[in-house]
């Protein structure tokens, strides 16, 4: 689910993705016109009870402009550089979580497609 990797897709997109795929693939061909809408949605609800509309939480902007493969696959390469010079990448112990502090300037997220339960 595209809601687990931080991709939330809202019911228009899955609609629209839907409708594409369909389209490609020629699903639906027999029935003139198929357009995967509200009826369709409702069935895959049923199908899918785990499935809940959502509200996303909060992303910064700041967190939103550098959240890209190459700074973030750069942040892990040299988080896993200095946890080997220190000597503390198998030693989960020694690690510690903590948070940065300050003022935020967030948006608002529109609500989102994802599992019950999970963040």
């Amino acid at each position: 689910m595209a809601s687990r990797r931080g991709i939330g897709l809202t019911r228009k997109q899955i609609l629209a993705r839907t409708n594409v795929l369909c389209k490609r693939t020629k699903i639906g061909s027999g029935h003139r016109n198929f357009v995967a809408g509200k009826d369709w949605w409702e069935g895959v609800k049923r199908r899918n009870p785990d499935l809940t509309i959502r509200k996303p939480e909060r992303l910064t902007s700041t967190r939103a402009r550098v959240m890209n493969w190459e700074v973030v696959g750069r942040y892990f390469s040299d988080l896993a550089t200095i946890l080997e010079g220190l000597d503390i990448a198998d030693k989960p112990q020694r690690l510690w979580n903590c948070d940065e502090l300050g003022k935020s300037f967030e948006h608002d997220p529109v609500r989102v497609v994802g599992e019950k339960g999970m963040p």
